[in-house]
């Protein structure tokens, strides 16, 4: 049954009126194609919520308008709803989990401090791996606690096949963020890589129960069972 009108949140009327992505088109290119109306949902989001009301329609009994919710923080949310929407991966909505991973990225690019997103893009956009690497050496050691940076650092290091390195930022971004589900997947296949089966196998469960709906996750984690037997597979 439709709900009535004066029960639907503001920010489900703002969030579906926005084009939805084509049945051949990537949420990336879509977000790329659309940014105009994304950036004024963002605005017109803005001026009649904040923080905390939209956390509160996350809490929704409509999927959908939990959706727009989780959706709007991904855009002015900040560091402090990151344990929020990454709750929100656990959702029984797939639409919300999808749009929880957006967000989160969004976020946690955001970082804490209003320069940290400039800083970080700054530092992708250097010409050549080597020089982005040099220009994240110098971001982690500017914002120590600016766990996305030792995250694209620790990409970095994997690009390279440098695993002992990239494993070590992998680490230290999970003790800045406790969520960062990118990262603990990432600790999990540095580990693979370097022979510890039954280290990575443990780092891939912990990546599943912060997101159980990772691409290639939960199938990686049954062959490593597989392969180190059953002793692991009851762990």
């Amino acid at each position: 049954m439709a709900q009535r009108r004066g029960t639907i949140p503001q920010v489900l009327r703002y969030f579906i009126r926005l084009r939805s992505p084509s049945a051949f088109q990537t949420r990336e290119d879509w977000a790329r194609r659309n940014r105009r109306e994304i950036d004024y949902f963002a605005r017109k989001v803005a001026r009649y919520y904040n923080e905390g009301t939209l956390l509160r329609v996350t809490q929704s009994t409509n999927p959908q308008a939990r959706e727009a919710a989780v959706f709007a923080l991904g855009l002015i949310g900040s560091w402090n709803c990151n344990s929020q929407l990454a709750s929100m991966l656990q959702n029984d909505d797939a639409g919300v989990r999808r749009v929880a991973v957006e967000a989160l990225w969004r976020v946690w690019f955001r970082g804490k401090s209003s320069q940290d997103a400039a800083l970080l893009r700054d530092a992708l956009d250097q010409p050549g791996r080597g020089k982005v690497l040099e220009a994240l050496n110098q971001l982690v050691r500017l914002r120590p606690d600016f766990a996305e940076a030792w995250n694209q650092r620790a990409i970095v290091y994997f690009q390279n096949r440098d695993f002992a390195s990239s494993a070590r930022d992998c680490e230290r971004v999970v003790g800045l963020n406790p969520f960062h589900f990118g990262a603990q997947a990432g600790l999990a296949q540095c580990l693979m890589r370097m022979g510890r089966g039954s280290a990575a196998l443990k780092a891939f469960r912990r990546a599943e129960k912060l997101n159980p709906h990772m691409d290639g996750v939960t199938s990686t984690i049954r062959l490593l069972e597989k392969a180190l037997g059953d002793d692991n597979a009851a762990a």
